[in-house]
């Protein structure tokens, strides 16, 4: 699989404005982009971003996250905000403005369903903490630190969500924008 830069921005943008910005910070972001692109490569037989991911410490991280964001910032697109937490700095990704038709469309139906999926799961079920326990899995075992995780690891889970998340989507669904607009004021 090949980078789609064009499309990780996409799914960045995407996700920071679905996401409550209280709830979405740099391990929930890298989080949803894993699961969602990891979820696409089981069901759809290709990621969405074609993005390559790196084991750390918190779990697999993006490894081109921090120039798409900064594209992103310079763009005006998406502002990143520093917020104190009692004993720990965070940081909090903001959509500055709606995903034009031309950056929805990289998207198929499939693909924004699970993306839909896994922000509500991660941002609403988890905190950075248990997402990054929960991607702490197999897969993520088997590889050195430093080293990209192959999808093809992957192929052994049937599906990143629980039958848990999946009765939890089915009840809630994703928020929609009026369901969030109290989070973001």
């Amino acid at each position: 699989m090949e980078l789609n830069k064009t499309k990780l921005k996409a799914m960045v943008h995407y996700i920071a404005e679905k996401a409550p910005n209280r709830l979405l910070g740099k391990v929930k972001l890298n989080k949803i982009l894993w699961f969602s692109d990891r979820e696409a490569y089981i069901y759809l037989g290709r990621t969405i971003s074609g993005e390559t991911y790196l084991k750390f410490r918190l779990g697999p991280v993006s490894q081109h996250i921090q120039e798409i964001v900064d594209e992103l910032v310079k763009e005006k697109k998406v502002a990143v905000r520093k917020v104190r937490d009692f004993d720990h700095e965070r940081f909090e990704f903001i959509s500055l403005e709606s995903m034009s038709t031309e950056e929805f469309a990289h998207f198929s139906p499939e693909e924004i369903s699970i993306l839909d999926e896994h922000i509500a799961v991660i941002c609403y079920k988890h905190t950075a903490k248990s997402i990054s326990d929960l991607s702490h899995d197999e897969t993520w075992r088997a590889f050195p630190e430093g080293v990209a995780i192959p999808f093809t690891a992957c192929l052994s889970r049937k599906s990143t969500l629980s039958s848990d998340d999946r009765e939890w989507i089915a009840k809630h669904g994703a928020p929609s924008d009026a369901d969030l607009a109290w989070l973001n004021a």
